[in-house]
C-alpha cells in the first residue's frame, strides 16, 4: 500500500482510525465493555499500514543531504518512544483504565 499509494493519505487516514480507536476504548473502559480483543484489534489494525507508510515518507520530507541525520533523529525518537510510552501508560494505569485511553488521544 505505502508503493502504491500517497503515503501522507495512508497515515492520515491510520491516524484518523487510532483516534477512532482510542475514542472507543476510552468509551468502552468508561462504560465497562472493553476487552483484550478489542484493544489488540484497535492497536493492530491501523499501525500494520501506518508503519510501512510513516518509515517511506521520510525521504519526501527532507532534503537529500540530510536524510541521514534525519533518519537518526527519526530512529532515536521513536526507540525513546517505545521506552517511554509503555512506562507512562503504566504510570496512568495506576489512576485507572479510562484515564490511559483519555490521554491516549
Amino acid at each position: 500500500m505505502a508503493d502504491r499509494y500517497d503515503r501522507r493519505a495512508i497515515a492520515y487516514i491510520c491516524q484518523a482510525i487510532e483516534g477512532v480507536g482510542a475514542l472507543c476504548l476510552c468509551i468502552g473502559a468508561w462504560h465497562g465493555w472493553s476487552d483484550a480483543t478489542l484493544i489488540f484489534a484497535v492497536a493492530g489494525a491501523a499501525r500494520a499500514f501506518e508503519s510501512p507508510s510513516m518509515a517511506a515518507l521520510l525521504p519526501n520530507l527532507v532534503p537529500r543531504s540530510q536524510l541521514r541525520q534525519a533518519t537518526a533523529w527519526s530512529t532515536s525518537a521513536n526507540q525513546t518512544a517505545m521506552i517511554l510510552g509503555p512506562a507512562l501508560g503504566g504510570l496512568l494505569y495506576g489512576l485507572g483504565a479510562l484515564t490511559v485511553y483519555c490521554a491516549a488521544r
